[in-house]
């Protein structure tokens, strides 16, 4: 019997000390982007990005969903970022997100569809 008091108190505490390990983490916003063409024949999407000290050292995953191809590129250290450019053309899905290397909470993902009629150069995913 007296096994089983010890045993209930050795449990108590090793799940407190497992939800100490688990707790939630805030996710960081979607990051503040803008849209530049290179080319409107074969339209050359870079995304480039205001500084903002939540997404300092933060990868920023660019991804056309369309032809499956991506680009990743690390913010620095103020939350700026630049990515290389990724191939794209009018009416393909693009997403794009962060991530920190400390902690598991990538931002909530941004989709948008390119659209040259738009004032911003896309609409919103539906």
């Amino acid at each position: 019997m007296r096994a089983v008091k010890l045993t209930i108190p050795a449990a108590l505490l090793a799940a407190m000390i497992l939800a100490g390990c688990v707790t939630p983490v805030i996710p960081i916003p979607p990051p503040i982007f803008e849209l530049e063409r290179q080319d409107l024949t074969q339209t050359v999407v870079v995304k480039s990005g205001q500084a903002s000290g939540q997404h300092a050292n933060a990868l920023i995953y660019f991804l056309n969903l369309t032809t499956g191809e991506g680009v990743i590129t690390q913010a620095d250290e103020y939350g700026k970022y630049r990515s290389a450019a990724l191939k794209a053309i009018e009416g393909q899905q693009l997403e794009l997100w962060a991530a920190r290397f400390a902690d598991d909470s990538p931002s909530s993902i941004i989709c948008f569809v390119l659209d040259q009629k738009s004032p911003t150069g896309w609409n919103d995913c539906h």
